[in-house]
């Protein structure tokens, strides 16, 4: 009875490890496609609005498409104590979880947005705008087509690793 518990319980944990893999690079391109919408807003708004950064995080932080980048509260509430762009961001940044998420040149394109955000001219933040969404749509593209190498292989590959590990204990 112990035995037969214990092998259910690993079937079903390895299981869960297959779906958590296959989840991850579902959750990576989540975030991808909702900074790339950010990014667009962005320039949208300094193209045609000339808003500013912190007028457009505010205006941000109420719309429900960005609620699922966290450190964009992070970053408003920062802005509205007065540090400069450059420390919001990457302070922001580096106590939200997109370094669990994202690879390191994502987040480093990601990180470098502080660098540039209300630094330089409209031009310059828009050229720059631009090659960002261009990198991260290159990118968002080789993850969907891993997503769609993979994502069936790595809740496959749990179950059955799971089910080979039982047959061996037994």
């Amino acid at each position: 009875m112990i035995k037969f518990l214990g092998s259910i319980i690993v079937i079903v944990s390895l299981t869960l490890v297959g779906w958590l893999a296959s989840n991850r690079v579902s959750k990576k391109i989540s975030y991808i496609r909702s900074i790339i919408e950010m990014l667009e807003f962005i320039k949208s708004n300094i193209l045609y609005n000339k808003t500013t950064i912190l007028k457009l995080f505010t205006i941000m932080s109420k719309r429900d498409n960005f609620l699922e980048l966290p450190f964009l509260d992070n970053f408003y509430s920062d802005m509205k104590s007065g540090k400069s762009v450059k420390d919001s961001w990457q302070q922001s940044i580096d106590l939200s979880n997109l370094r669990n998420i994202l690879d390191n040149e994502e987040y480093e394109y990601i990180a470098k947005i502080g660098n540039w955000l209300g630094n330089s001219s409209m031009d310059g933040q828009i050229a720059n705008i631009n090659l960002t969404i261009e990198v991260l749509k290159q990118r968002l593209t080789i993850i969907k087509e891993y997503e769609l190498k993979y994502n069936k292989i790595y809740k496959n590959f749990g179950f059955l690793f799971g089910l080979a590990m039982v047959i061996l204990i037994w």
